[in-house]
């Protein structure tokens, strides 16, 4: 029984996809540190900004690549791919580019995001992306379309960020059956001390029930960090461990734990380039 509950899972997610029925699971969700708190990424800031909140992207400080990957559901064969570039351009803002792939051999979900981020003013930036969004289905074909993000990220305190994400706000719809989710999320980041990050969000999409999402962030020393989280409609909880070598190189675990699904397991790697 344990192991046919995630094949059933698959059946009936191909199910729904060849019926292009499914809304988009594509997300930032997959990737290795989100993954373990909960993915609360409203007020992210930094190099995964671009796949979270793009007004993040204003806090990066050097040009950084990542890529990770998570495997849905073990046993299943579904998986998800990230991968990314943030460049940032003294005071003209800061660029990125993500690629995004979601899905099994027979469907596949693809995303591909131009994003840039500024300080609008001292403690306020602001955000934005526009994206390419596939559903490529091997019975029926492929559907292509554009979208945008938007997102706002404030300083209210020196420890406490607040942020609000849009994604496809007005509702682009690949036909007149099917349409992207819009998604909008409020979170906070607040940090405790040099060592504890407590964060913290609302997501509601404009069909389903609004997600409570909460993450811990937990730094012993400046190389190695520990990661905790959970989030509601449906509950699962994550964990991960990050390891940092000389602020430069970046290797990130993260999973997902359903109580009937089982876990989800996510890898990442980052790389930073030194400041020029």
């Amino acid at each position: 029984m344990k192991h046919l509950i995630p094949s059933c899972i698959l059946v009936l997610s191909l199910i729904c996809v060849n019926n292009l029925k499914a809304q988009f699971t594509i997300s930032s969700d997959g990737i290795a540190p989100m993954a373990a708190t909960g993915s609360c990424k409203a007020a992210s800031v930094g190099v995964y900004s671009g796949q979270a909140n793009q007004a993040g992207l204003a806090y990066a400080e050097s040009m950084a690549l990542y890529a990770s990957g998570q495997t849905r559901f073990i046993g299943t064969n579904i998986k998800t791919l990230d991968f990314g570039f943030v460049l940032p351009l003294a005071k003209k803002g800061t660029f990125g580019l993500n690629i995004q792939q979601f899905g099994t051999d027979g469907y596949k979900e693809n995303k591909i995001g131009l994003s840039y981020g500024r300080k609008l003013f001292k403690n306020l930036s602001i955000g934005g992306q526009v994206d390419y969004v596939n559903a490529n289905n091997i019975e029926q074909g492929s559907q292509s379309i554009l979208t945008f993000e938007l997102g706002i990220l404030a300083d209210l305190l020196p420890n406490l960020k607040l942020g609000l994400h849009a994604f496809n706000p007005v509702r682009v719809k690949l036909n007149e059956d099917d349409a992207l989710p819009a998604i909008v999320e409020l979170g906070f980041n607040y940090t405790v001390g040099p060592k504890f990050d407590l964060l913290g969000s609302i997501e509601k999409d404009l069909e389903r029930d609004p997600r409570i999402k909460a993450g811990i962030v937990y730094r012993p020393n400046q190389s190695f960090s520990v990661r905790t989280g959970m989030r509601t409609a449906p509950f699962d909880f994550g964990l991960g461990l990050g390891y940092n070598i000389k602020n430069a190189l970046s290797l990130d675990f993260g999973t997902n734990y359903h109580q009937d699904l089982g876990f989800s397991p996510s890898l990442a790697l980052t790389y930073q380039f030194k400041k020029s």
